[in-house]
Order: structure tokens, then sequence, then C-alpha cells
């Protein structure tokens, strides 16, 4: 919004630009800082373009009730030029500017304020003495966080180191950079030389810019037009492939859906051929079953068929025999009642011979031949044969 980049050789200026738009800008901080640090009670707001803004960021912490420290790191500006080219490329040169500007800038802007500098070695060998220097601005760590803190500072972490005396002669080092530096370097021991020495170095940036600032605004300015090209054609070409990759999502899940439908499918049609075998399977069981009801059954009909002719074979007998014992009851009945007519004849009989016998015993000639008789039951029972004397 104020024609500048993280990498603008002329950062230095944009302060001024920033300030005339204040209204806008620090309602928007505002917001970052509440997005992100809330109600903290110690807030660290760490970014190097803070350099370049640092009026606007302290105008919001203040607001939010907070007191400002600054702490400035000092680093050889060769150092920060070959980490910027290890990460973009860019050329020694235009990185050193961009040191000058951040440093101009925040030097500038905080005069008159709390604010220490420290240099990068410095918290590499030794951070506890580094945070002694921020005093009451940054509270002292606890165990835990300081063995954090022990393990992640450690010389490793500086992957570019010079001499300043390689860099101090480079035809493409301007001259305010080597000016700034060793004041910073100054600085960083406790003991902040005349700022004037900044002041002059800030002039002649500022008279570069004039100079130059134009051309490379114009420049910047292109290529922000070819950016926004690229990034409207790129964000054509994301659209087209969000589009395809839509349509991509759509036919694997079209596909995922069919798969999931042919194994449904394949699940019942298994479903279907087991439970087709299981009533086949079935269906010969009950057939065998029944077969062997019926061969059951004809046995049982030939059984009961053969007990029905046995019965009937045995009824028939039974009818013959019983008709047989009823024309013997009949026959005994009628010889019953001949036998009963013969005995009331042989009783008429005997009755009739009783009597004979009773009137003969009780005759008188019955009566005399007595002895005779004796004689002759005595005679047979001697031995001798009936009629001998």
């Amino acid at each position: 919004m104020v024609g500048s980049e993280w990498d603008d050789l002329f950062g230095v200026r944009v302060e001024a630009l920033v300030s005339a738009q204040q209204d806008v800008f620090l309602p928007r901080a505002r917001e970052v800082l509440d997005l992100n640090y809330g109600s903290a009670g110690t807030l660290v707001l760490k970014d190097p373009r803070v350099s370049l803004l640092s009026p606007l960021w302290r105008t919001a912490l203040e607001q939010a009730g907070c007191a400002v420290n600054f702490v400035i790191m000092v680093r050889d500006p060769l150092e920060v030029a070959q980490s910027i080219a290890a990460r973009d490329g860019s050329p020694d040169s235009a990185s050193m500017m961009v040191w000058l500007s951040h440093m101009l800038a925040i030097e500038r802007d905080t005069r008159g304020f709390s604010r220490v500098f420290i240099r990068y070695t410095d918290l590499l060998k030794d951070w506890r003495s580094v945070v002694a220097r921020l005093g009451p601005a940054l509270p002292a760590p606890s165990e835990i966080a300081a063995a954090e803190i022990s393990n992640y500072l450690s010389a490793s972490a500086r992957h570019h180191a010079v001499d300043a005396d390689v860099w101090a002669g480079r035809p493409d080092v301007l001259p305010g950079v080597i000016d700034a530096w060793r004041w910073f370097e100054k600085a960083a021991t406790g003991t902040e030389p005349d700022p004037s020495a900044l002041d002059r170095v800030l002039q002649d940036v500022m008279a570069l810019n004039a100079c130059l600032g134009p051309a490379l605004q114009r420049r910047r300015d292109d290529e922000s037009r070819q950016r926004a090209g690229l990034l409207s054609l790129l964000g054509d070409q994301e659209r087209a492939n969000l589009r395809l990759r839509a349509q991509v999502g759509e036919y694997s899940a079209a596909r995922a859906s069919l798969a999931e439908r042919a194994d449904e499918l394949d699940q019942r049609l298994t479903r279907a051929l087991d439970e087709l075998a299981a009533t086949r399977v079935a269906l010969q069981a009950a057939e065998a079953v029944a077969a062997a009801e019926r061969a059951g059954a004809e046995h049982a009909r030939q059984v009961h068929d053969a007990a029905m002719t046995a019965a009937e074979r045995q009824a028939t007998g039974l009818a013959v025999a019983l008709q047989q014992q009823t024309e013997h009851a009949a026959c005994l009945a009628d010889e019953r009642d001949s036998t009963e007519d013969r005995a009331r004849s042989a009783e008429a009989e005997i009755a009739r011979l009783q009597s004979k016998l009773d009137a003969m015993t009780s005759s008188t000639s019955w009566a005399l031949t007595r002895p005779v008789r004796v004689i002759q039951k005595r005679l047979g029972r001697s031995g001798k044969p009936d009629g001998h004397s």
C-alpha cells in the first residue's frame, strides 16, 4: 500500500509514508496484537520488517498498555547479505543496502526510547549475559526454558561468518555501510557513539533515493505489474487446477462409488449364490427326507396291509372258531339237555329201583334168606368161585 517490500533498498523512507496513513494502519496493527497475544503479560515482537515500522508498532503497543523496550540485533552486514543470498540469490551489495536501510530506520525511530544494542555473536556465545543486559524488559527464563535456549543457541546456528577486514575494502560496498557497521558495533558494547554519524549516512541514502529511487520505483512497479500479471495467470491456472482437481475428485468419488457399488453387488451375488447353494442342499435334504418318509410310509403301508391281512385271517379264523364254538356249544347244550333227560330218567329209574329194593328188603322173604346171603358173602371173600360150595 506504500509501494515498498522487504528488499526495498531505500526502505528507510517507508515510515513517513506509513505515518501519513496511520489512521488506516494503526487499527490493523492493534488487531494483529490482539489476535496473536491477547492479554499476555509480556509480548515479544520479532520481525526484521518491524525495523521500518517501529513508530507504528510502538504506538499500537502503548495503546494496548505495554511498556515498550527495543532490542536491536547487530550483525555483520556481509553475513546478513550471505544469508539472504543463500535464501534468495540476491547480490551482496543490494542485501547490504537493505541491511543499512533497516538499521538506519530503527536507530532513528528509537532515539529517546528504552533500547539495547546486542551483537549476534555475543548472543550465541553467552546468551545469559545478553539477557542480563536487558534488565526487567525481559523476565529471567525458567530452568526448563534456559535449557531449551542453550540447546537452540549455539555457534552452529551461525551459518555465515566473515572477518571485517575481508569486506571492508570491497568496491561494491557503500561507504555508509562500513560507517554504520562501526557505529552499531560500538553501540553494542554499551556506549552509543554520536548519532550524527548515522545522520550523515542517512542523508547520503536519502540522496541516493532521490537520484535512483524513481527509476528503481518504476522498475519495481513494472515488476509489480508483471508479478500481478503472473499472479493473475497463476490464479487462473490455480483455479483451472482446482476445477480439474474437483473434476478428478468427482471422477474419483464416482469411481469409488461404482467400485463400492460393484463390491456391494459382488457381496449380494455371493450371498445369493450361498443362499442358493444352501437352498439346494436343503432341498436335497428335504427330498432325501421325503424319499425316506415315502419309503417309510410304503413300508408302514405294507406292514399295515400285512397286519390287516393277518387280522382278517385271524378274524376269519376267530369267526370260524366262534362258529364252531357256537355249534359246539349248541351241541353241548343239546347233549346237556339229552344228558339231563337221561339223568332224570336214570334218577327216576334209580328211584324206582330204590323203591323196589326198599320194598324187597322190607319183605319177609328177604329176612328169611338173610343167612344164605351171609354165607354167600363169606364164600365170596374166601376166594372160592361163585356157585361152588
